[in-house]
């Protein structure tokens, strides 16, 4: 145990609370042969973003590399504040064909503190997700999970 936690202090590996978070979402919690179990998986982490869309032309990143089976996912994006106007769309890009899939956010409801939007990874790779267009906003949670 101690030569695991040594390795695990000492490895230069850069800690990312998004991908510490998502790295089981979509992942078989019991897989054997003849039997396999998918729970349903959902991932959440905190943020502090403040996104200004001015200073972001080409989309502002908030999830890098984050660890996703191939399968639909539902992001929901919690803001400080009731969005009045348009929300930012968000692009899923795959880092290893590098192709960027644009979806639309949308609000919760009126008055509501939070926009979803569902997007699919066509095949096993890390995600960046990042937000591009829409109103400024902040974000204070992220959650993300297998949408069926």
């Amino acid at each position: 145990m101690a030569t695991a936690l040594l390795a695990d202090r000492l490895s230069p590996r850069v800690r990312a609370p998004e991908r510490d978070a998502a790295r089981l979402v979509g992942s078989p919690s019991f897989l054997l042969p003849s039997f396999r179990f998918q729970s349903r998986g959902e991932a959440s982490w905190t943020l502090e973003v403040f996104y200004e869309p001015h200073r972001f032309p080409l989309g502002r990143p908030f999830a890098r590399s984050l660890p996703l089976a191939a399968g639909t996912y539902r992001l929901t994006l919690d803001v400080s504040d009731p969005l009045g106007g348009t929300p930012p769309g968000l692009i899923a890009t795959d880092r290893r064909t590098r192709v960027g899939q644009a979806c639309l956010l949308r609000i919760a409801g009126p008055g509501a503190k939070s926009i979803a939007a569902t997007f699919t990874v066509g095949a096993a790779s890390d995600v960046d997700l990042s937000l591009v267009g829409g109103e400024p906003l902040a974000i204070r949670q992220a959650r993300l999970r297998v949408s069926r």
